[in-house]
C-alpha cells in the first residue's frame, strides 16, 4: 500500500481511494508485461482496448491525486512502467481517441511484439 504524504488531507476520502486504487493497478500492470508476452505485444499494437480489456482503466483523477499524495511511489511505478513498455507507449495512451485520422494510420510499433 503506498505511503501518502501529508498533502493527502487536501484530498477526499475519494480521491485517497481512487489513488490506491490505481497505484495497485500499476503494480498489476508492471507485473503482468513481466510475464504476458501476448499481453506485452496486444499493449503495444492497441493500449486502449487492451487495458480495458484487462480491467486495467487509468482515471485521470486518480493519477492526479497520487501523483499530489504520493509523487515517489508514482516516479517509481513510472520508471518499472516504462522500462518495460516502448518509447511511445504514453503518446498512444494519452491520444484523443476522437482523432480518427491520426488512430487509421499504422504506427511503426504496431507490427513489432516490443513493448
Amino acid at each position: 500500500m503506498p505511503q501518502f504524504t501529508p498533502t493527502a488531507g487536501a484530498r477526499t476520502a475519494e480521491q485517497i481511494q481512487k489513488a490506491v486504487g490505481l497505484a495497485r493497478q500499476m503494480d498489476a500492470l508492471i507485473g503482468r508485461l513481466t510475464y504476458d508476452r501476448k499481453f506485452a505485444t496486444d499493449l503495444a499494437n492497441n493500449p486502449r482496448e487492451t487495458l480495458a480489456a484487462a480491467r486495467l482503466l487509468l482515471d485521470r483523477e486518480a493519477v492526479e491525486t497520487l501523483i499530489t499524495v504520493d509523487p515517489e511511489r508514482f516516479d517509481k511505478a513510472c520508471e518499472a512502467l516504462f522500462d518495460l513498455v516502448d518509447s511511445d507507449f504514453l503518446h498512444k495512451i494519452v491520444m484523443p481517441s476522437c482523432d480518427s485520422a491520426h488512430t487509421r494510420r499504422r504506427s511503426p510499433y504496431q507490427h513489432e511484439a516490443t513493448v
